[in-house]
């Protein structure tokens, strides 16, 4: 008896795990439709050098090492809503894998300096919507940096995570008119020539971390107020007192679901007005420093909120601050609340 494509495929929905959903292929192999693509997952999944954690739940793409391989690929891509691919600047197999799938790019392997013009034009024309980026080397962001305004309006995720940079003048122009819903800013440093030249080293922690002026606050309060935004993750991105348009922009975005803005200076958000709930569901404040001042503004923002995870993990709450918030808890639709390492009950 043979199975169709479409009830295996929806008995595989309910299979999180890889192990456990190669495990039900295995046994289903004499049964599976012959030239289906589950069958042919199977029998990727058998491949030396594919891990069956690549391949299921989601599609990662780390072996395109030929043509042969990229066609294997793509006879199962059409199984998933995502193609992720890894490690290559080849954006030819690239296509020829992934065809009309949407594709998460990540583009640590890529010399951004280096790539001509023609690689660009060919690389614009992938249907990205997710993009990581992640280098030590400056000049390699900066040629990032200049190709961004190149790619296709389909891109709607950017996470940028453990880098240096010469300047963000055209990131976050970039930010500004770009189509994102989702934005991710994980360490990112300033280069420093002295600094290398004294210790030698690209440890982050050395490096002063970019932080929000008014031209970055602009550019930022632009997307945030003209694009569907969902998520935003900070850290390490300072916000001076003087940004309050940032401030209300961010905190007060209608279609933010997700914001985490941690281990950072955000001097302003004492003088942001909570005066209406906050839209968000899951809120992370952890490691800012924040005072009562800050957290009582906060307590009065999240009195019938949406959110509904708390995270404050990393700040140093004082007697004020933990009343403000004993009283507003009951108010709110809170069903987690992080406090890791703030001092209570010291």
């Amino acid at each position: 008896m043979r199975l169709p494509s479409e009830i295996v495929h929806r008995i595989a929905l309910y299979i999180p795990h890889a192990d456990d959903f190669f495990n039900l292929l295995d046994a289903l192999s004499d049964a599976l439709d012959r030239g289906s693509p589950f069958e042919k997952l199977w029998r990727l999944s058998e491949t030396d050098g594919m891990r069956r954690g690549d391949l299921w739940p989601a599609l990662h793409v780390r072996q395109l090492r030929d043509p042969g391989t990229a066609d294997a690929i793509r006879a199962v891509v059409d199984l998933f809503p995502l193609a992720h691919v890894h490690g290559t600047s080849d954006v030819t197999l690239a296509r020829r894998c992934t065809g009309a799938s949407s594709i998460a790019w990540y583009g640590d392997c890529v010399q951004w300096d280096m790539v001509s013009n023609d690689w660009v034009a060919d690389f614009a024309l992938l249907p990205i919507i997710e993009l990581d980026q992640s280098s030590t080397n400056a000049y390699d962001m900066d040629g990032f940096f200049h190709v961004l305004p190149r790619l296709s309006s389909s891109l709607r995720s950017l996470r940028l995570y453990e880098s240096l940079v010469n300047d963000t003048d055209d990131l976050f122009e970039f930010i500004g008119r770009s189509h994102l819903t989702s934005l991710v800013l994980d360490q990112v440093h300033y280069d420093d020539y002295n600094i290398m030249e004294c210790i030698g080293s690209t440890d982050l922690e050395y490096y002063r971390a970019v932080d929000i002026g008014d031209d970055e606050a602009e550019h930022l309060v632009s997307w945030l107020t003209t694009m569907p935004v969902e998520r935003v993750e900070f850290n390490k991105i300072d916000a001076p007192a003087s940004a309050q348009a940032f401030y209300r922009a961010l905190f007060y975005c209608p279609t933010l679901q997700h914001l985490a803005y941690t281990y950072s200076q955000l001097d302003g958000l004492a003088s942001v007005d909570f005066a209406s709930p906050l839209p968000m569901a899951t809120l992370d404040l952890s490691g800012n420093g924040l005072n009562s001042t800050s957290i009582k503004g906060l307590c009065r923002g999240l009195r019938s909120s949406n959110v509904v995870s708390l995270d404050l993990s990393h700040n140093i709450l004082d007697y004020e601050s933990v009343q403000a918030l004993v009283e507003c808890l009951p108010f709110t639709r809170i069903r987690e609340l992080k406090l890791n390492h703030t001092n209570i009950g010291d």
